[in-house]
């Protein structure tokens, strides 16, 4: 008897993620192309159980390759902010704060 095939509801399902989760990550699988055109615009991918079980202890064996960039210096505008004082506010006559102004 042939193996069920899952699809990406199913498999969204059987991992606990999106409905859109699971179809980018059965693009890290081996499919099945479900469609009657093989070259449809929009194929239906299916996948076993056997392949997901195979994809999860092929992940859980090798780390994730991805490395983070180092973190890019501030730009001359975030760099670029003065510090709060509030020796600059007053009180206006309206009883909000205002910037101080000078006076001679």
């Amino acid at each position: 008897m042939p193996e069920k095939l899952l699809r990406p509801a199913d498999v969204a399902e059987l991992l606990g993620v999106s409905y859109d989760c699971a179809c980018q990550l059965m693009k890290s699988m081996r499919c099945v192309n479900l469609s009657r055109d093989p070259n449809a615009v929009r194929p239906r991918w299916a996948v076993t159980v056997s392949e997901i079980d195979r994809w999860q202890k092929e992940r859980t064996q090798r780390p994730d390759d991805y490395v983070a960039p180092p973190p890019q210096k501030k730009g001359r505008r975030a760099r670029n902010v003065v510090a709060f004082d509030p020796n600059l506010w007053e009180i206006g006559p309206d009883g909000k704060p205002r910037i101080k102004r000078k006076r001679a």
